[in-house]
């Protein structure tokens, strides 16, 4: 428990409670900022992405230099549609989380959002870099890769992505990058069987740390 600091000596008795009862009545710093966090999560789930942005701010105010309300307020942005706002978003983040792997991949998602091929690349490298297990930001990059008709480079990420989350989704692409349909339709049949509608969209799940809930749409579609 925090102390009250000290009264300079001669402090009236009833000045001195009424000190004390003004301290005990505020809520806390850590309180406050925790409880703009959950209610922006909390309006996040209805979409409610304007009020769910002010409370994040909100938070900011209290603490400007945290990572994981950053994080949030940047992954919020990106579901309102708001590209720009979300990459200095990220941005903040990593000023203040350098080797945070999924700020990276978030800010490397959205800069393919705002057409910015070689900064994305750069940031979802990094991500892969420092965090070689994670599939989607190198499913992102073979999807540049193919747009940049260098399908080797592309096959190569795919593959390495499969070592890591094996999916019938991601079966199909590499068939399609190597230009083998064929094979892609048997590499399904040993794969679990995925909806006709996740097959037409081949989208990756994020979940994100310290937010409850994720993107269900795929992070680098506008």
């Amino acid at each position: 428990m925090k102390q009250f600091p000290q009264l300079r000596t001669g402090c009236r008795p009833k000045v001195f409670l009424l000190l004390v009862g003004l301290s005990l009545a505020a809520p806390s710093f850590a309180q406050t900022v925790e409880s703009y966090r959950q209610q922006a999560i909390e309006l996040s789930r209805h979409k409610s992405w304007d009020q769910a942005i002010a409370s994040y701010h909100k938070a900011l105010d209290l603490k400007p230099n945290d990572p994981d309300t950053h994080y949030n307020l940047a992954l919020t942005l990106k579901y309102k549609g708001d590209a720009k706002q979300a990459a200095e978003e990220f941005e903040a983040t990593l000023r203040l989380k350098p080797k945070w792997a999924e700020a990276h991949y978030g800010l490397g998602a959205t800069l393919y959002d705002l057409h910015d091929q070689a900064a994305a690349l750069k940031e979802l490298r990094t991500a892969v870099d420092l965090d070689p297990a994670n599939a989607a930001p190198r499913r992102l990059l073979a999807r540049i890769y193919l747009q940049q008709n260098d399908p080797s480079a592309a096959e190569r990420e795919l593959r390495r992505a499969l070592q890591s989350k094996p999916s019938a989704e991601m079966h199909l692409e590499l068939g399609l990058t190597e230009g083998q349909l064929g094979c892609a339709v048997r590499a399904i049949t040993r794969a679990p069987s995925p909806s006709s509608a996740k097959l037409s969209k081949a989208i990756p799940k994020i979940h994100r740390r310290n937010i409850t809930w994720a993107w269900s749409s795929n992070p680098a579609a506008t």
